[in-house]
C-alpha cells in the first residue's frame, strides 16, 4: 500500500512538472473521494485475505493502521498525508521501473520475490500466479489464445508443420 502511495505522489508529482512546468507544492497528500481509495486499493492489488491478515476488514482501517505506525496523517475530508515520503531522500538510482499503473503493489511484490508474483513471459509487466504453469497476464493470454486458434484453423500446430486433421466424409 505504502509503495502505491510512493509511486502515485510521484506520478503526480510529474504531472505538475508537465502542467506548469515546476513542482509548486512540496507536500504529499493523497485522496479526498472514495474512488480515489477505491482506485488506491486496485492499483496496489491487496488481497482480501491480505487485508485480513493484519486484522483490517478494509482500507479505511488499513489507513488507521497506517496512521497509528506515523506513516501516514490523516487530514480532513478523506485526504492523508504521505509522511513517510519524506523521510525517503531521493537519488538518481531508480530500483524498480514501473510500466504500468494498474497493478502498481504487485511491481513491489515482484521486487521483494514475492512468491505468487511473476513477471508476464510476453509482456514483462507483473502478475499473480494463481496456479504454477500461469505464464502470461490476461491480455497476453487473450492474444496467445487467439493465435492458437488461428493457427488451429489454417491447419497448423505450434510449431509451424501442417496438421493430420481429419476430413469429413
Amino acid at each position: 500500500m505504502l509503495f502505491t502511495l510512493l509511486v502515485l505522489d510521484k506520478l503526480h508529482k510529474q504531472i505538475q512538472v508537465l502542467r506548469e512546468g515546476e513542482v509548486t507544492n512540496e507536500e504529499h497528500y493523497f485522496g479526498g473521494s472514495t474512488r480515489a481509495y477505491k482506485d488506491l486499493l486496485d492499483s496496489s492489488k491487496v488481497t482480501k485475505t491480505e487485508i485480513k491478515s493484519i486484522d483490517c476488514n478494509n482500507i479505511h482501517e488499513m489507513i488507521s493502521l497506517l496512521a497509528d505506525n506515523g506513516l501516514v496523517e490523516i487530514r480532513n475530508n478523506g485526504v492523508i498525508k504521505s509522511l513517510f515520503i519524506y523521510d525517503i531522500y531521493p537519488d538518481d538510482d531508480s530500483m524498480i521501473d514501473v510500466k504500468g499503473y494498474d497493478c502498481i503493489g504487485l511491481y513491489y511484490d515482484l521486487h521483494i520475490e514475492e512468491k505468487r508474483v511473476k513477471k508476464c513471459e510476453e509482456c514483462f509487466v507483473p502478475i499473480r500466479a494463481t496456479s504454477s504453469t500461469k505464464k502470461y497476464c490476461t491480455s497476453c493470454a487473450t492474444e496467445k489464445e487467439k493465435m492458437r486458434k488461428r493457427r488451429w484453423k489454417r491447419g497448423l500446430n505450434s510449431n509451424g508443420s501442417e496438421t493430420n486433421k481429419r476430413q469429413n466424409p
